[in-house]
């Protein structure tokens, strides 16, 4: 049986940095708190290699705004931070959000370009392959007020090859002055760049729907490169589109698809390729359980009040979903750890959550829980109604998200979550415990850390420990803000996070502790 990492006696400032990264959205003074003690200590390089081991776990934007804020400190940090530029901000957006927040650590609200930033931008450039360089210029062509060509302009960006050079007069010029400049010996790569320029240029002024179709699925293209008027309701564009996109795409645009009749069932219809697509398992390592889930409950509703648009939900679609979700599921990794899952089930959890209308907080907390319910051999399952504790059977390998929720309403109580009761009743029953995941919509902050102290002394289970998911429409409140309890072996997340599972398990492993070595 493997141990839980060892919990530390107190939290430092790089521990506490890891907790913001994964817990908040927005930068906040407590971040900034502790980037400032950081640098004074001389750890810049460390908060730095912290932001890019975690790009993959926290808010990338957020990441991003950490490490602007870490180019206002001292050289070195300065030096380190513009050195991350290429491993951080691995897309024109990210890089175009991290000028604009540098410019906002400037008291005059914008920066210049010196040394070290004038060469992470020439490093971004010409570092990137021709073909994915073409691409995000293509694609990405203005982002928070940044265009590339101002960005090189300013940057004073010199092309490291003749390929980068052609990219960027085709930036500032257009692709047949690019052309004018091209020498009689191209090699391969800058060909294949010049058709795919060439199909990019064709797409962006045609008027034939089937031209605009054939072009992205033979160069891959993607819905940014279609004109607004093709992209609002062309099945013929947009199925082209299906065939090429990512599935974090697919299921991103899966409403607008829907909306204008593509999945529906009919001769001709692209239905049997998109759930083709879902099936392959190649591609769906990228995705989060908990992203497939909110896109099938949004499916299910049949509108959208933001983008105003309707569809008639169809079942073969909502099955893909499903399988979807159980087949990401399956890829999860056991631990060896022993779990105990706490759903609140007062009245309030059966509202929907803010932000996924169509989602309560219990089919939430299930769903990003399930890969626990399904592939850990030591977890329980309990419904916690006030003081009253009970279990759920778990003991199927086939559980399902509805059959999940369905026990947990059945157990539906009143009052707010007595969170003494779970660990009396993990004592009663003399259960062993690595790790609590509670998933509530209101918590008593000074009660929980007490009640857990008290829970460890008594068990001696020192190493044993706390998460604590707030949903409903909780869940966002500056309140709980995300100011962490000084206890290092509690951690409060928002429950809308679809890296849950990624987060949970650094906790559990110690990647949010102190470093052993301080």
């Amino acid at each position: 049986m493997a141990d839980a990492a060892s919990v530390p006696p107190e939290l430092d400032d790089l521990a506490r940095l890891k907790r913001y990264l994964c817990t908040s959205d927005d930068l906040s003074s407590g971040i900034a708190e502790c980037i400032g003690h950081l640098a004074n200590d001389g750890k810049g390089e460390q908060v730095v290699e912290t932001l890019c081991d975690f790009a993959s776990v926290a808010n990338r934007k957020l990441v991003v705004g950490v490490l602007a804020m870490c180019t206002a400190k001292n050289l070195k940090m300065k030096q380190a931070a513009y050195e991350a530029l290429n491993t951080v901000c691995t897309t024109p957006p990210l890089l175009f959000h991290f000028l604009d927040s540098v410019a906002k650590q400037s008291t005059k609200g914008k920066s210049g370009f010196g040394r070290a930033k004038r060469k992470a931008i020439a490093k971004w450039y010409n570092g990137r392959s021709l073909k994915e360089l073409a691409v995000f210029v293509t694609r990405y062509r203005r982002r928070s007020h940044w265009s590339h060509t101002d960005l090189v302009r300013l940057a004073h960006t010199k092309p490291g090859n003749s390929g980068v050079d052609f990219i960027f007069k085709y930036m500032t010029k257009g692709l047949d002055a690019a052309k004018e400049h091209l020498t009689d010996q191209q090699s391969d790569e800058l060909q294949d760049v010049i058709k795919y320029l060439d199909a990019v240029e064709r797409v962006k002024h045609s008027h034939d729907k089937q031209e605009v179709a054939l072009l992205v699925q033979e160069f891959q293209l993607s819905h940014e490169h279609v004109p607004t008027w093709l992209i609002k309701d062309s099945r013929e564009v947009w199925s082209a589109l299906l065939s090429v996109m990512p599935l974090s795409s697919i299921l991103s645009h899966l409403n607008k698809m829907a909306s204008i009749g593509l999945l529906e069932s009919g001769p001709n219809s692209p239905l049997e390729a998109f759930k083709s697509r879902l099936a392959t398992n190649s591609l769906i390592k990228e995705l989060q359980p908990f992203s497939i889930q909110i896109a099938l409950k949004s499916y299910e509703g049949g509108k959208s009040k933001r983008s105003m648009i309707t569809w008639n939900p169809n079942n073969d679609i909502k099955d893909a979903l499903r399988d979807l979700y159980y087949k990401v599921i399956s890829l999860y990794e056991p631990t060896g750890r022993r779990y105990l899952v706490a759903v609140d089930v007062g009245s309030l959890m059966f509202n929907n959550m803010a932000g996924v209308p169509q989602m309560t907080s219990i089919c939430a907390a299930t769903s990003l829980s399930m890969g626990i319910l399904r592939k850990e051999a030591n977890r329980h399952l309990v419904a916690v109604a006030g003081k009253t504790v009970s279990s759920i059977d778990v003991t199927s390998r086939d559980l399902t998200v509805e059959g999940i929720c369905e026990s947990l309403h059945q157990k539906r109580g009143d009052g707010t979550l007595v969170l003494s009761r779970v660990f009396e009743w993990v004592q009663e029953k003399k259960e062993a415990v690595d790790i609590f995941i509670v998933f509530t919509d209101h918590i008593n902050y000074k009660s929980l850390v007490d009640d857990f102290r008290k829970y460890r002394e008594d068990t001696k289970c020192q190493s044993t420990r706390l998460v604590v998911a707030l949903m409903g429409k909780f869940h966002d409140r500056n309140t709980f803000g995300i100011q962490q309890p000084s206890d290092p072996g509690v951690l409060l997340l928002k429950g809308l996070n679809p890296a849950f599972p990624s987060v949970v398990s650094h906790f559990l492993n110690g990647k949010l502790d102190s470093p052993v070595n301080g």
